[in-house]
Parts: structure tokens; sequence; C-alpha cells
């Protein structure tokens, strides 16, 4: 259990319960550090005190990779893929017309690697070789009119995961890096030509995550792209948890070394990199997604500077925060965004806020309402507004 999770006051280096028990609570650095002295490997973070631990390095190395996957295919539309730019007035090749369903599984699969697949990359190599002789062949089958700009796309995308993954790699310190897995070395070469020279541009792009200017630029990159809304005042650049892989390399650096301090809870809907570029928060609010005025329920706050970790207090005089302008936060696709649209343009057309982010204390937002002529309900008796 981590610190705070459970209860008791405080004895020697832990905690002496109500029954009389002595428990010992470890922080994420104390318990990899544990684990690590007692395996002697380095245990990878996959949860607020949980580890794993691999007994092979390429087997270590090939969960890392697939952690950073900037487009995963559950979340693609498979037919929106397929059918990419296939030309509506010319007739497709005999050999799509022979091999279609073939060729389009090929197709996707080149679009996650982000480059042509091996056979033994695809599950239908062999199959594919026997019918169309190589990968090369199967891709100019292809009947998509920008399939060469769309690989270079998804190139790019793949590109700044491996750079992502390396970087966090190099932060860890990880010695498993001798030993990769043999799709990540050939997409290690096709991005990057070699593994010392992507070494190097990791190397580069760790120390750059720490540069202000970089993670401002990137905020903006983050902001253009839909991805996330930045605080004109203060800098702060604040988006949904499920949009982390889609943003710019340098802010998932930021992220991936934050997490490595303090892994993002599960139930955290929003992360925020704050305008100074070192601090790192992670937002928690009841009942994010139903809730037109979702209240903030948890607040951790990273420093990366100072190596820190701290729980920020969610209550005010006024009580709890509300946020504010929420379908600004809320990704595309998510259900009732549209609906909350209306409602935040509502608000904003009453002069209730300016800009999405943590409003004022509950209390002090629902006489805000009142005197603006709009009314408010409760729920289940805690005064949250609905």
């Amino acid at each position: 259990m981590l610190p705070g999770k459970g209860s008791g006051c405080q004895h020697a280096d832990g905690v002496l319960t109500s029954r009389c028990t002595f428990q010992k609570y470890f922080s994420q650095a104390e318990l990899r550090a544990y684990v690590a002295g007692v395996i002697g490997r380095e245990p990878v973070t996959v949860g607020p005190g949980l580890i794993f631990v691999f007994r092979s390095d390429q087997e270590e190395q090939g969960f890392l990779a697939r952690q950073q996957r900037s487009l995963p295919l559950n979340l693609i539309d498979r037919f929106e893929i397929l059918d990419f730019g296939t030309p509506r007035n010319k007739r497709p090749s005999s050999a799509y017309s022979r091999h279609g369903d073939l060729l389009d599984e090929f197709w996707v699969a080149a679009l996650e690697l982000g480059r042509l697949p091996e056979a033994e990359e695809f599950e239908r190599g062999e199959e594919l070789c026997a019918a169309l002789g190589s990968s090369r062949r199967a891709f100019a089958a292809l009947p998509h009119n920008d399939k060469q700009a769309e690989l270079a796309r998804a190139a790019e995308r793949r590109s700044d995961d491996m750079l992502v993954y390396l970087a966090l790699n190099l932060f860890d310190r990880r010695t498993s890096m001798r030993l990769l897995p043999l799709s990540v070395q050939r997409s290690i070469r096709a991005f990057f030509g070699s593994h010392r020279s992507a070494l190097e541009r990791a190397q580069a792009a760790l120390l750059a995550a720490g540069n202000h200017d970089l993670i401002a630029a990137s905020a903006i990159i983050g902001a253009t792209r839909g991805s996330g809304f930045l605080d004109t005042i203060d800098g702060d650049y604040t988006f949904h948890v499920s949009l982390l892989e889609q943003q710019p390399a340098p802010l998932r650096i930021l992220l991936g070394c934050a997490q490595r301090l303090e892994p993002m809870p599960a139930k955290t809907d929003l992360a925020k990199v704050h305008g100074s570029g070192t601090r790192v928060s992670y937002l928690s609010f009841d009942d994010f997604q139903d809730r037109a005025l979702p209240t903030l329920s948890h607040r951790t706050v990273i420093d990366l500077r100072r190596r820190s970790v701290s729980e920020a207090s969610v209550d005010t005089g006024d009580g709890r925060r509300v946020l504010l302008g929420k379908a600004s936060l809320m990704p595309v696709g998510m259900t009732g965004r549209d609906r909350q649209e209306r409602f935040d343009d509502s608000l904003r057309a009453r002069g209730l806020f300016r800009q999405p982010g943590l409003g004022p204390g509950l209390r002090t937002l629902k006489r805000r309402l009142v005197e603006a002529g709009m009314t408010t309900r409760q729920q289940n008796g805690k005064g949250q507004l609905c």
C-alpha cells in the first residue's frame, strides 16, 4: 500500500493501527528501489503501487515499446483506414481484386508500424509472400490514392513513439536496452538510420524536455491540434488523459518522467502541464463524464525539478472548486460533448466564465448561477451541481 491509503498514527517508519498492528507503507520510489535491490532488475511501473518485473530483456523492451502507441488500432475506425484515398473512378488492380482482404490487413499492419512489415511481423506474412511475392509488391497493389503520404504520416507518428520510448529508457537507465526485440530494431533503423543515432536523438529529446520554451511551444502545438486547452494567461496546458498519446513528443516525455516519480491513478480525468514547465498535476473529478459542472475530488502535483510529489487540497472556504468549460477538455466523440458545448455556451454568454479551467468554490458558483437566472439542483445530497 502507498502512503495515505491506510489509517493510523505514525510510529517509527510506519503506522500503528487502531488494532495495534504495525504497517509499513512504501512510496513508489521506495517500492521500486526495494524490488530492484532484491531481484537485481529495474522494475517497470504500471500503476500506483503496482510494478512489473520481466525475466527477459527482450520481453521488457517489447512491453515498453508497446506502451508508446500514438494511434492504438483499437481506437481507429478500421473502415476509415481501408477506404482512405480509394479512387472512385478507377478500377482496383487485378491483384487487389483477387487478394483484397489480405491486402487490407497488410495496409492496417503497415500503418500500425509506420513502415512496410516484414513477413514475420504480419500474421498472414507467408500467405502474402506466396500471393504477391514481397511487401513492396503488396504495397504497389494497394489502390489508395495517397498511400505514400499516409504511410509517411504514420511513420512520423511511430518515429515520435520510438523517440519517447527510447528517451524514457534513458531516464530509467535501463540496461535491458542492450537486447531489443527484432521489430524494435527494424523500426529504429527505418526511422533513425542506426541505434547510435537513435540514442543520440533520444538523449537530446530527454534533455530538451526540461527546456521551458520547448514545452511552451509543444503546448501551443497540442492546443492547435485540439488535443488540449492552453491557458493564455498562465501558460498551463490541460488535456484529457485519454489523449496523452496524441500529445507532442516533448510533452509525452515530460509526462513519462512525472509518472516515474508518481504513476497516474486510474481515476485521473485531466493532466496539466504547468506554465513553469517543471510541474505536472493529475486532476480527478466527481463523475467527470456525466456532470455538466464536475467538482474537483483529487489533485496530485509532481515537481520534476525538486523530484517531489504532493497532494494538493481540493477544499476551499466555499467548497470544492468546480470545472468550467468542460466541453473544451472532452475528447472528440465522448458521449455528451455536444450537449456540454451548448451548456458551456450558455454560461459564457451570461459572463460566468471566460476560458475553461477550475472556477470558484461550489457555493460561490451556485450563488452566481442563481443571480444569472439559472436553476441548480443537487444529487445524492452531496451539494454537487448537475
